[in-house]
């Protein structure tokens, strides 16, 4: 009669199914994914605001941890991709954000280059609210971002479970959102008459330039469709200059007249550079004589970042331009 396996045997290999099963769900795993973890818990006060918009307000001030669920269902992994695949005893954590809903205008300016440390646009067409979750419930409308105020540790151990998985970040959209989640914690600053005086005015004049292309339509004057064809804006300053520079994007160029195809080969594009000189001049025009006297000259560039030199693109910083000047 053949020896039975032993019970310790048998909970070995169990446990070696489940960890070859969550290594599996792991290297599937990658920055900018989108999963669906139904809630997630955030610690805090029983009156902080985060528990008081929640519904969640009690008596006293005891600290206590606080279970909440995204209005869409969707979390995205904020975890570098070499991480999330480390083994669960150097690396037993990936962290994540929820996805949440904004108004349109908000999130076309995010998507536009007026960049948040704390929401990232995703693509509205690749996300739909999950079957049962708030949004669904409520019927909840708006465009998607990620927002990194509220952040949560997930055990590794807990993906190896069935999750549902979306892959909304792809190519250059995910190489920004890599970018984009490094520059939450480690900002760069600028001297204080750079970020109290030139840049509020430099995001005032290109917020103005945004709002007046969506009600101008067709006719957008150069420095309108410029403004609106930039995907993220960096600075680089010396005592008395700053140059601003944005990154052009196909699709919001070709969206403003900014991107062409070629004659010659129908399947190929090329950019307008005519025109996003001329919008980048009056835009500089417009900054500068609006910051008159401030001993400052501003100037606006546009680039191809496929033909910007690596030399050249560390002389910028990425500029986010959501929050005023500290007090």
């Amino acid at each position: 009669m053949p020896a039975q396996p032993s019970r310790g045997s048998a909970r070995l290999a169990d446990d070696q199914k489940r960890v070859a099963g969550l290594e599996l769900h792991l290297r599937s795993l990658e920055q900018g994914d989108l999963i669906d973890l139904g809630a997630i818990a955030i610690v805090g006060t029983t009156t902080s605001e985060v528990t008081g918009t929640r519904g969640r307000k009690a008596a006293g001030v005891e600290v206590t941890s606080i279970t909440v669920e995204t209005e869409s269902g969707w979390y995205a992994v904020l975890t570098q991709d070499c991480d999330i695949v480390r083994q669960a005893s150097l690396e037993p954590c990936i962290v994540v954000a929820p996805v949440l809903y904004v108004p349109e205008e908000e999130w076309r300016q995010l998507r536009r280059g007026m960049l948040s440390y704390r929401r990232f646009p995703l693509d509205p067409e690749a996300l739909e609210p999950i079957e049962g979750s708030a949004a669904h419930r409520s019927g909840s409308t708006g465009m998607p971002v990620v927002d990194v105020r509220y952040v949560s540790s997930i055990d590794k151990t807990a993906l190896a479970a069935h999750y549902d998985q979306r892959f909304s970040l792809r190519g250059e959209h995910k190489v920004r959102f890599a970018d984009w989640v490094g520059s939450r914690f480690a900002r760069q600053s600028f001297a204080d008459p750079v970020a109290d005086t030139i840049l509020p005015e430099v995001a005032a004049r290109l917020t103005s330039m945004q709002r007046a292309r969506d009600n101008r339509g067709a006719n957008a004057t150069p420095a309108m469709r410029v403004a609106c064809s930039c995907n993220e804006w960096y600075v680089r300053a010396t005592d008395r200059y700053v140059e601003v520079m944005g990154r052009r994007d196909p699709e919001l160029a070709k969206a403003n007249g900014l991107l062409a195809t070629v004659k010659a080969e129908p399947t190929e594009t090329t950019w307008n550079v005519r025109d996003f000189d001329a919008g980048a001049r009056k835009l500089s025009a417009e900054i500068n004589h609006r910051l008159g006297g401030s001993g400052f000259t501003v100037k606006v560039v546009t680039e191809d970042f496929h033909a910007l030199s690596a030399a050249a693109f560390e002389t910028y910083a990425l500029w986010v331009s959501e929050d005023p000047p500290p007090p």
